[in-house]
């Protein structure tokens, strides 16, 4: 689909075959990724698991692996919008709550 070649898709997400270990089938035209240095986005699992990683890196990112093969009850990733959270650098947040929660 063109949708996997708009920038902000392309080779966000690893290919079938990089799991299964086969040959792809679209070869150089595939628009997902086929291996790490490959990927267009960052892969937050290789960080270090400390308490700034949690506050500012876990689950801002949308998940590069394949569902079929995955567990995403131990993933870091966001696999949902429910998941996801929005990056703590590109927002103002506040120490006080919202006025309209008040």
């Amino acid at each position: 689909m063109e949708i996997f070649y708009h920038p902000d898709k392309y080779k966000a997400k690893f290919c079938a075959s990089y799991t299964d270990k086969t040959a792809c089938e679209y070869g150089d035209f595939c628009s997902f990724a086929h291996s790490e240095e490959e990927l267009s986005i960052n892969l937050i699992e290789k960080m270090d698991r400390d308490d700034d990683f949690y506050m500012f890196h876990f689950k801002t990112v949308w998940c590069p692996y394949n569902e079929k093969t995955h567990e995403r009850d131990r993933c870091v990733y966001a696999h949902n919008f429910q998941d996801f959270r929005r990056k703590y650098e590109l927002y103002f947040y506040k120490p006080q709550r919202c006025e309209k929660w008040e």
